[in-house]
């Protein structure tokens, strides 16, 4: 599989946490299917700054 975040955005920010939304291309192949399938999702991650680092939360 390989994925390939496509957009992002930012939902919410303070200086402490963030919300984030991440659209995402994935193509997968398979030994019985050599042509690659190509599925869009979304993702949302929340995240926590921690010594400065953005760390993904939840």
């Amino acid at each position: 599989m390989i994925a390939k975040v496509t957009l992002a955005g930012i939902e919410s920010l303070t200086a402490e946490k963030a919300s984030i939304l991440l659209f995402v291309d994935q193509s997968t192949t398979s030994k019985d299917k050599s042509t690659p399938v190509v599925t869009a999702s979304s993702v949302r991650a929340r995240l926590t700054k921690v010594s400065g680092t953005w760390l993904i939360d939840s």
